[in-house]
């Protein structure tokens, strides 16, 4: 077995089955959680990853299944993890490794072969933040995080992994970084 971000998996196709384990690390023991058809990679995708970025935030869960491409969310009970109420799709067209989601309910995904950070508000419309496909600024970024302290609550930190499955303009490349940007 091996820790895949946040979920268990094991030999096998796991990652196809559109699960989130509840794990309870005290005792060891875990259960299904959610399931859902959103979670569940395409039938036809070359990797069967599904989801691979999930929070929580105030009572809901949110998820992005990069392949799909699909992100979306719906309430929780915090103690089971079970859902309480419908699940929402709140966007369909962004390819986003992981996300991070701010006070105001937005999430900041890091969008990996558009070398892009979108901005998707609660109610589904987005736009580009920072980044393009022909620029180095976040060049792959893999996962994004706000500051946690009072000088950098509003700074986006992200994660990058560099260009890795094809160089910016067909000659640039470089090695995985952390950009810091101001989210106003």
């Amino acid at each position: 077995m091996a820790l895949f971000g946040i979920h268990l998996e094991s030999e096998g196709e796991q990652r196809a089955l559109g699960i989130v384990f509840r794990v309870d690390t005290r005792t060891e023991t875990y259960t299904i959680a959610l399931k859902d058809d959103t979670f569940k990679p395409p039938a036809n995708a070359r990797f069967p990853l599904g989801i691979n970025g999930i929070r929580v935030f105030d009572d809901h869960l949110y998820y992005a299944n990069s392949f799909r491409p699909v992100c979306g969310r719906m309430p929780i009970d915090r103690v089971s993890g079970k859902a309480t109420g419908p699940y929402k799709v709140i966007s369909t067209n962004i390819m986003a490794d992981d996300f991070a989601i701010d006070k105001t309910v937005t999430a900041h995904m890091a969008a990996g072969l558009a070398n892009e950070i979108v901005e998707v508000k609660p109610g589904g419309r987005s736009c580009v933040i920072a980044g393009s496909v022909g620029s180095m600024l976040v060049a792959g970024p893999t996962s994004t995080v706000f500051g946690r302290t009072r000088e950098d609550t509003r700074v986006l930190y992200v994660s990058t992994s560099g260009p890795q499955g094809s160089s910016v303009n067909g000659t640039c490349t470089e090695g995985g970084k952390i950009v810091a940007l101001e989210i106003r």
